[in-house]
């Protein structure tokens, strides 16, 4: 499983933990605001044409904490099931970097898939 969690509200520490895991290896970041879901899956599901390893840092995953604003409950569990869908098959050369702030209320469904 190439898939990390980093939960923290400060975006130092976090970022801390991020370079312990890519080291000085290139990377993508994802901002699931700017970008869809879809798109980072289809980026995840292809190696690096240049290296081994390719590390795609994401941030605003809100399907790991939807707002009560977020009316869109089908969306949102869309979303996880896609997600989920990904891990039974991840790209073993791929390795996704959550960076959450807010506590994970959906995350123990997405777990439960991991495991």
């Amino acid at each position: 499983m190439n898939t990390y969690l980093i939960v923290g509200t400060i975006n130092y520490f976090k970022e801390k933990e991020v370079k312990k895991i890519i080291k000085d290896n290139p990377y993508i970041t994802f901002d699931l605001e700017c970008n869809t879901l879809e798109e980072l899956i289809t980026e995840a599901s292809f190696s690096s044409m240049f290296d081994d390893k390719k590390y795609i840092i994401i941030k605003n995953a809100k399907f790991f904490y939807p707002s009560k604003k977020d009316n869109d409950t089908d969306k949102i569990k869309g979303e996880i099931e896609l997600f989920n869908r990904y891990l039974v098959d991840e790209n073993k050369k791929v390795y996704l970097i959550f960076m959450l702030m807010l506590k994970m209320f959906l995350a123990m469904e997405i777990m439960l898939a991991v495991q």
